[in-house]
């Protein structure tokens, strides 16, 4: 079964990979962020394969804590 992003309740980022993960983390907590990585989760997707879901006193499954790339110009 993969993983289902209608039903987390959980803040989630995805990534490329488990790494891309850790990486999620460290960019969270650089933003002074209180958070965990809790879970990783196949998303079924060829180039976002990871869904890393994220807990703790700061996570917001509501969250959009980065900007897309058309939005940067």
């Amino acid at each position: 079964m993969t993983w289902n992003p209608i039903k987390e309740t959980r803040e989630y980022h995805c990534a490329t990979s488990e790494k891309g993960c850790d990486r999620l983390l460290e960019a969270l907590r650089a933003q002074g962020l209180d958070i965990n990585l809790v879970a990783q989760a196949l998303t079924g997707d060829d180039l976002l394969r990871v869904a890393c879901i994220f807990d703790g006193p700061d996570a917001d499954p509501n969250a959009n804590r980065w900007k897309s790339y058309q939005e940067t110009n």
